[in-house]
């Protein structure tokens, strides 16, 4: 019986080192253009975890979600191949379909190995590292913007060194994992107070260093959305009066930022560096922005309704985004429309992609009526998540497959009743 322990002991432990690496990787190889990143270290990772988390429940457990996931994914293959606005035949076509497939296997067994980490209750274990490792990633940006050390930027900044993103080099990709750090640690309390401050400031101070207009729009969400939760989920008048007033004063202040940029606009214009930062720019001059480098976003949409047109009730399946890009000349066609609702409608048509997003959010719903406060920790990432998919392709990183297999896997255990009996109105059928 001691060996048994023992071999228990050390086989968790091992399990432990395995999700920290991963969570470490993935500072690393998160974002969808660059597959072999995925293979490197990560995958080989979520392999290794597979086989030693169902070793160590004894028998392979493959939920049905997964299943699920793989014959949509068969579906969208095979509508591909039948009904595609573009020539079949394409070389190019047949690669970038063939991409697409490895890829999204690779995602599916990502979300399946977060939910075997939960059902070996280390999920939490496994989100908090993911958001140590980024909030120090985000401290590195208050040494390059504000002591000037340059001499890391090349490896932390998008090419030209102008917008801060991380190891991923890109302020989209770290973005993604910065909104997950920001919700563990602003909900947090199991990090002392000194650790939580200076992160929660690196996260915010990292989100302005990348110059990205996205992710600004939605940490005003966000803290709209916190405020409210916060404050309203009290039964008092006086709780839910000063949420009202606090929603007021965020938008009385955001009124007021943008109309002191109109009134100075030449003062503003005037200061140094200014002509460098995208997201000044957008508040003194939101229509030039938007003409340019605001559109080409509006040009990848632009390719997402075509590909919904051409086949509105089927999709196109996977492996549209390529071609479709090159035929509007979006100048990045390597990678696929900023927004995940229309590449879901593009890919499974209306009928079905409207279900599918349906169901997301019916999820998330249901999970918004648990009192677990780790639960609760991780819808707030989640419905980060879902706000950023209006501007990003969040379903093309694999962190977004994580956090949701957590989710899941958490759901379907309260469910059946093998959790916390505070957990409330979860649904996941």
């Amino acid at each position: 019986m001691k060996v048994e322990m023992e071999m228990g002991v050390r086989q968790r432990r091992i399990i432990q080192f395995l999700l920290i690496l991963l969570a470490f990787s993935l500072q690393f190889e998160v974002n969808v253009v660059r597959i072999d990143r995925i293979w490197s270290i990560g995958f080989p990772t979520v392999l290794a975890l597979i086989a030693l988390l169902n070793r160590k429940s004894g028998r392979l457990s493959v939920p049905k979600i997964v299943i699920g996931l793989i014959l949509l994914l068969f579906w969208a293959t095979v509508i591909a191949f039948v009904w595609t606005p573009f020539w079949i035949g394409s070389p190019v076509r047949i690669q970038r379909i063939a991409y697409e497939l490895v890829y999204l296997i690779s995602l599916i067994l990502f979300f399946y190995t977060s939910y075997l980490t939960e059902k070996n209750a280390l999920g939490d274990f496994f989100f908090r590292w993911m958001a140590r490792f980024t909030a120090v990633v985000a401290s590195l940006s208050l040494l390059t913007e504000v002591f000037g050390l340059y001499t890391i930027r090349p490896y932390l900044y998008l090419v030209g060194n102008s917008r801060f993103g991380g190891f991923l080099q890109n302020p989209n990709d770290f973005g993604i994992m910065g909104f997950l750090s920001l919700a563990y640690w602003v909900n947090t309390d199991e990090e002392p107070v000194y650790l939580r401050i200076p992160a929660i400031l690196a996260l915010l101070f990292s989100f302005i260093a990348g110059r990205s207009k996205g992710p600004i729009v939605i940490l005003v969400l966000y803290l709209i959305v916190f405020i409210w939760i916060s404050l309203s989920r009290k039964r008092t008048f006086f709780a839910k009066k000063n949420a009202l007033y606090a929603l007021g004063g965020i938008a009385f202040s955001g009124l007021s930022i943008v109309f002191l940029f109109l009134l100075f606009r030449e003062e503003i214009i005037s200061i140094p560096g200014f002509a460098q930062n995208r997201i000044l720019n957008m508040l003194v001059s939101p229509k030039a922005s938007l003409n340019g480098n605001g559109s080409d976003r509006l040009i990848a949409w632009n390719g997402a309704l075509i590909q919904i047109m051409k086949s509105p009730i089927l999709g196109v399946g996977i492996g549209g985004g390529k071609s479709i890009l090159t035929y509007l000349q979006y100048p990045y066609p390597h990678v696929t429309p900023h927004n995940m609702y229309l590449e879901l409608l593009a890919q499974f048509g209306l009928l079905l992609g409207t279900g599918l997003i349906l169901s997301l959010f019916r999820f998330i719903i249901g999970l918004s009526k648990s009192r677990d406060s780790k639960t609760l920790l991780l819808w707030q990432a989640a419905v980060l998540l879902l706000f950023n998919g209006f501007f990003f392709g969040v379903s093309w990183y694999s962190v977004s497959w994580i956090l949701f297999g957590i989710l899941y896997s958490k759901a379907k255990r309260y469910r059946v009743g093998e959790a916390l009996p505070n957990m409330i109105g979860v649904n996941i059928d």
